[in-house]
C-alpha cells in the first residue's frame, strides 16, 4: 500500500488518501471482504471486478481509519454507494486492466469529494463527441490535442459527479456538465492544472453549482479530484 501517487497535490491538507496496484498473481495483498460488502447472492461478479472491489475497499478502509474513525463494513446501498460515517465525504477510484489501480481519499466537514482515475490513452473522435459538448470541444480544440483534453474532460466529470451525486442524487449525463480548463496544457508527458465543473442540474446559492478540481496527468494514469465545501 503506497500513498496515492499525485492525489496529494490535488487534495485539502488535511484529507488523508491511499493507493494500491494489484494483479490476479498478488490477490493476497489484499485483505478479504467485510461481511456484506460484496455482491448479493444473485450477483455474479468477474474475477477483474472482484479484484476493483477489494482493492478499492482496502484503501477506503485505511484512509477512514487514518482519520481516526472506527473500521466498519463499506456496504453498498441501493443505488452503489458505499455507506460512508456520517460526516465524512469520501470517495473510491480504480482504473486498469491487467493491474489494478486503486485510489481512495476521504475528507470530515465537507459536502462533498469526488476522485477519478484513467489510464493515460488518447480517446478516439465518437467517445470525445459522447463526453464534450459543441462548445467544449471547440473551446478544447484550441487549447490541445482533443483527444488528450477529452480523457482529461471525461475524468473531471466523472470526479465532480462523484462529488455532488450523495448530496443531490442527480443523474447527470456528460453534457450536463460543463468542463473548463484553467491551466495552460501543453505536451509535456507529465503536467498538473486546475479545472472548473459546473452543472444547471445542481443548483446552488440560486445558480448552477461550480467546483474548481485539479488533475495530474502523468505517463500512467490521469487523477482528477473535486471537493466541495
Amino acid at each position: 500500500m503506497t500513498a496515492a501517487s499525485g492525489l496529494g497535490h490535488l487534495l485539502p491538507r488535511e484529507a488523508r488518501f491511499a493507493s494500491v496496484e494489484v494483479s490476479d498473481e498478488d490477490l493476497e495483498r489484499l485483505d478479504p471482504l467485510r461481511p456484506g460488502e460484496g455482491p448479493d447472492s444473485s450477483g455474479r461478479w468477474a474475477p477483474k471486478r472482484w479484484r476493483e472491489f477489494r482493492a478499492g475497499r482496502q484503501v477506503a478502509r485505511r484512509v477512514l481509519s487514518e482519520l481516526g474513525l472506527p473500521e466498519q463494513p463499506l456496504v453498498r446501498g441501493a443505488d452503489g454507494l458505499p455507506s460512508y460515517p456520517v460526516g465524512v465525504a469520501a470517495s473510491i477510484t480504480h482504473t486498469g486492466g491487467r493491474r489494478t489501480f486503486a485510489a481512495a481519499a476521504a475528507l470530515r466537514g465537507a459536502r462533498g469529494l469526488g476522485i477519478d482515475a484513467e489510464q493515460t490513452r488518447p480517446l478516439g473522435s465518437d467517445l470525445c463527441a459522447r463526453i464534450l459538448t459543441e462548445e467544449e470541444a471547440k473551446v478544447l480544440s484550441a487549447r490541445g490535442p482533443l483527444e488528450e483534453l477529452g480523457l482529461l474532460a471525461f475524468s473531471a466529470k466523472e470526479a465532480f459527479y462523484k462529488c455532488v451525486y450523495p448530496t443531490t442524487r442527480s443523474f447527470l449525463e456528460f453534457a450536463e456538465v460543463h468542463f473548463e480548463l484553467l491551466a495552460d496544457f501543453d505536451g509535456r508527458a507529465e503536467r498538473s492544472g486546475a479545472f472548473r465543473a459546473s452543472s444547471p442540474r445542481c443548483a446552488s446559492r440560486g445558480g448552477p453549482l461550480s467546483l474548481e478540481g485539479r488533475f495530474v496527468w502523468t505517463r500512467e494514469r490521469v487523477l482528477t479530484a473535486v471537493v466541495w465545501h
